[in-house]
């Protein structure tokens, strides 16, 4: 699921910011790391960042939201992470 979803943004050109459900309540952010690094070596020009949120449901919503309202507003990936 990691493969088809980063790999569909990667496609069009996006960088990809995952900000993964909580460490402390599940492995997934292991999975997506690991997908990451894989996808890395065939899109070498696209920028892959896992952040884990260490939160969980309205937690993570929030960071998402912020994150999107921070990326409409003009901040980098990497600043984003």
């Amino acid at each position: 699921v990691y493969e088809e979803h980063f790999t569909r943004c990667l496609e069009q050109g996006l960088d990809v910011l995952y900000i993964c459900f909580s460490s402390g309540l599940s492995g997934t952010i292991q999975a997506a790391k690991i997908c990451m690094e894989d996808l890395r070596e065939k899109y070498p020009d696209r920028k892959l960042i896992c952040v884990d949120s260490l939160a969980a449901s309205a937690g993570e919503g929030m960071l998402v939201t912020g994150a999107a309202a921070q990326r409409d507003a003009g901040l980098s990936v990497e600043e984003l992470a």
